[in-house]
């Protein structure tokens, strides 16, 4: 079964998704860290086979699927889908996975009066699988796991130098840095024998459980080519590397990843005007068309302007302001306030009785012919979990902003093709090796920094460093270990 699974294996060379798979097998959690385009979905979609076609035909095992936003939750769905469909399995393995993933909040039922599942009435669950692990905070994080059944499992995926959740907690990475990763207790390599010959072994201080267990982070990279630009700027970033990370924008490897000295605040908006109407054009022209609305989401997601922070010349607020004025001037609807056609938004407030949360996007467009008392009227459009365009009045919106322009933080859970990333022209705690990692890897295939040298390598030099408690307690040994 793993050979099906893992044709590829090089003898002595250890297959980090194959450990994955086998260590989810075994331990009741398991946490696999990468950065995008490591392979996670597809690590964990033969994990789920590997869980399923252990138990058998005739045992049902219940999956979940679950994310911190609607968006994460969407591309959760559809890239395990894809995966799905690949997997050398049997057929009814691949019928018994699951077919939709859910927000947390709507996976416990959780709503300002009441949450539907928690200790005393667990989730209905034998698997959970969470995707964006690192944007889900303590709180969040204890009430799932406390919801969980005891037999359950529980898999984490997500990437661990990425920015925590702006709320309490850093969880994925304080358990991740607890213990040592890819090397597994030597209990656990008892239980896996042979299986797991290809890799080193750790033991927890005291003779306790090594956190290690259950700690998997993927390495080489499917997306990026080794010589990629992205994919080396990304790296040097994440290992702190001020001088390969300035390399490699300076060398503007194929384009991929390029730099730019930010221009003199009276050149910045004839600079950003050329870098806007370049970025948005297919988003400009799905609307002058009049194209479906599942076609002008789709092109809006392909370019996003990130902002190191929101207040300032380079912070959200004022580059929102001036893309809608370059874009006014190249035909986009001016309604003459808030609510016009094509402008984009994110809801900054959950709203359980819409089913809306914090971090959702959508646009601003005409509804069908005939909505409206005097003619067609504007509607907020969102995509829902399974990829369905919803319609709600604006009206209803909670707290909400325009996004064409959007904060790091805010940009978690996402990916676009093309990316601007304006850092601001003054160093600030703010500015971390975290966040500009955050910015880059939400590109696919082009990102842009605008950022003075010595700002640059300033943030790459500062790291995050939070005192939840949580790394300290998962370092401690199991005091009933072995009992």
């Amino acid at each position: 079964m793993l050979d099906r699974l893992f044709p590829d294996r090089t003898p002595g060379t250890p297959d980090l998704h194959r450990l994955a798979a086998l260590t989810a097998a075994v331990c009741p959690i398991c946490i696999v860290s990468g950065s995008p385009g490591t392979g996670k979905t597809t690590a964990v979609a033969k994990m789920l086979a590997l869980l399923l076609e252990t138990a058998g035909r005739g045992r049902r095992v219940r999956i979940a699927l679950a994310a911190p936003t609607g968006k994460a939750a969407g591309r959760l769905e559809q890239a395990l889908g894809r995966a799905r469909e690949s997997l050398p399995c049997p057929d009814w393995v691949r019928e018994a996975m699951p077919h939709g993933a859910s927000t947390l909040h709507r996976l416990l039922g959780l709503s300002h009066r009441h949450v539907r599942y928690s200790r005393s009435r667990p989730l209905p669950a034998d698997v959970l699988v969470i995707d964006e692990a690192s944007m889900v905070d303590l709180p969040l994080m204890a009430r799932t796991v406390e919801a969980l059944p005891e037999s359950a499992r529980l898999v984490l995926l997500g990437d661990k130098d990425q920015l925590a959740s702006v709320d309490a907690g850093a969880v994925l990475g304080d358990i991740c840095n607890a213990g040592p990763m890819n090397i597994p207790s030597g209990a656990l390599k008892g239980a896996l024998g042979a299986l797991a010959s290809d890799f080193g072994t750790a033991e927890a201080p005291g003779g306790g459980p090594a956190i290690g267990d259950g700690l998997v982070e993927l390495q080489r990279n499917f997306r990026f080519r080794a010589d990629s630009g992205i994919g080396l700027l990304s790296d040097a970033v994440r290992r702190g590397d001020v001088e390969k990370a300035l390399a490699c924008l300076r060398s503007g490897s194929e384009g991929e990843a390029r730099w730019r000295v930010p221009p003199a605040p009276d050149a910045f908006p004839s600079a950003l005007k050329e870098a806007v109407r370049d970025g948005f054009g297919d988003y400009l022209a799905a609307l002058q068309s009049h194209a479906d609305i599942g076609v002008v989401l789709e092109t809006l997601e392909r370019f996003r302007i990130l902002c190191a922070v929101r207040q300032g010349p380079w912070g959200v607020e004022a580059v929102n302001l001036a893309v809608e004025r370059i874009l006014r001037s190249a035909g986009l609807p001016d309604a003459g306030g808030r609510r016009y056609p094509g402008r984009p938004i994110m809801i900054l407030r959950n709203d359980y009785a819409l089913g809306l949360f914090n971090g959702d996007t959508g646009v601003l467009m005409q509804g069908p012919e005939g909505t409206g008392k005097g003619g067609r009227e504007i509607y907020a459009h969102f995509r829902d979990e399974q990829g369905e365009v919803r319609r709600i009045d604006p009206m209803r919106l909670p707290e909400h902003e325009t996004v064409f322009a959007t904060t790091v933080h805010k940009s978690q859970g996402s990916e676009c093709e093309k990316i601007l990333f304006l850092m601001p022209d003054r160093d600030s705690p703010l500015l971390t090796r975290e966040l500009v990692y955050t910015a880059l890897t939400r590109a696919r295939r082009e990102v842009e920094v605008w950022a003075r040298e010595e700002i640059f390598a300033a943030a790459l030099s500062r790291k995050i460093d939070r005192l939840s408690g949580l790394a300290d307690a998962l370092r401690i040994p199991s005091q009933n270990a072995g009992n």
